[in-house]
């Protein structure tokens, strides 16, 4: 595979205007008939919950037509499967929504059908969304419980194993109310505040106060603004772990960037309180800024992150199929570690020694071997 298909990739899935003549000839020259190679892209964009976003930013340039279909079809199945599920998801929320405002209780979406509603068309349906989140006020909670229960709503069972509801209307977190499933059968969550640790005065009050109208599916919803929508994509992507440096997660911090100017004095303010999520947060920031095609403040610039050569090192992983799955997850995730700065994977406990030593050496191997290729990259 070209050496520059990092490179190729992050060109491509960045938000701001691109060369489509110039991306069409990179990719015929980056040669994907090779089987190995248009699958690994495929896994690639699979494992990082990427494939919607490839594909519509393929289809935009007019590479799609022209891809493989060992790396076409899987883009279009998982399309189709989003198309399907979306469709329901936006029917239940404009029960959700309908049923609230007849009971006079305001509501703002959050998450992913915040999302919906507020990114331009070509934006919405590169991210899948699996749930309703709505955040109302804490003192409306009882209200609007009772008005979806009365509009066929029902409590969901809690997971095997899991805590027991502390009642019908509550389940073990604290900033939403147990989840429901409407006629639609997709799970809804009414939300008093955004994380376990906002208040659901404060939260409603941030949010609401900055919140913006939106014309969807004929309806006026109220969505968080674009510096809000950054703070949640930020905070709740959880950047001390290396899930949160995927691409699904970074997308939902570049459509924010992309919406309207950032509130980046206030962004500052949080990084420096309570609410922080850590010092990795202004480095994730960084790699959401590169797909947005915009730069950080000065301010908050950290160490660039290496973006590029990250999306490199998983392709190429990726296409070690004899290497086994175990085997390249455990090299990609201690790539994005040593990155993101995040210590060596934990050890699992109640194993025995030599299990823990065996786990250990495999994780200090799959650093060193990400650190050997960066150096040669470096080198060339």
């Amino acid at each position: 595979m070209s050496g520059g298909i990092g490179q190729l990739l992050l060109d491509t899935l960045r938000l701001d205007p691109v060369n489509a003549e110039s991306l069409r000839a990179r990719w015929a020259d980056a040669d994907l008939t090779a089987p190995p190679r248009a699958r690994a892209v495929a896994a690639w964009a699979a494992w990082e919950d990427a494939e919607l976003w490839l594909r519509r930013r393929l289809a935009d340039v007019d590479v799609l037509p022209r891809t493989p279909a060992m790396l076409r079809e899987p883009l279009h199945e998982a399309a189709h499967r989003a198309a399907q599920a979306h469709l329901a998801i936006d029917e239940e929320t404009e029960r959700v929504v309908t049923a609230l405002a007849d009971a006079d209780v305001p509501c703002v979406l959050i998450k992913g059908q915040a999302r919906r509603a507020a990114l331009p068309l070509w934006l919405r349906d590169t991210r899948r969304t699996s749930d309703v989140d709505i955040l109302i006020p804490a003192d409306q909670a009882e209200r609007a419980w009772g008005q979806l229960r009365a509009a066929q709503f029902q409590p969901l069972a809690p997971p095997p194993g899991g805590p027991p509801p502390r009642s019908e209307m509550w389940g073990p977190s604290r900033h939403h109310l147990r989840p429901l499933t409407g006629p639609g059968g997709v799970a809804v969550e009414l939300h008093v505040s955004t994380s376990w640790e906002l208040p659901p005065d404060v939260a409603w009050e941030r949010l609401s106060t900055t919140a913006r109208e939106h014309g969807w599916r004929g309806l006026t919803v109220r969505c968080p603004c674009g510096t809000e929508l950054l703070w949640h994509a930020l905070t709740h992507a959880g950047v001390g772990g290396p899930n949160a440096w995927r691409l699904r997660f970074w997308l939902d911090g570049a459509t924010a960037l992309a919406l309207e100017p950032i509130d980046w004095s206030l962004i500052a303010e949080r990084l420096a309180g309570p609410e922080s999520p850590g010092p990795a947060a202004t480095r994730w920031l960084h790699a959401a800024a590169s797909l947005a095609g915009m730069p950080l403040p000065p301010e908050l610039s950290p160490r660039p992150y290496p973006l590029a050569d990250i999306l490199q090192w998983r392709v190429s992983v990726w296409r070690r199929e004899s290497w086994g799955r175990a085997v390249r997850e455990k090299l990609l995730d201690e790539a994005t570690r040593t990155e993101a700065g995040i210590s060596l994977a934990p050890l699992a406990g109640g194993r025995g020694f030599m299990v823990h030593v065996r786990r250990r050496l495999a994780t200090i191997a799959a650093r060193l071997g990400y650190l050997l290729w960066r150096a040669a990259r470096s080198s060339r």
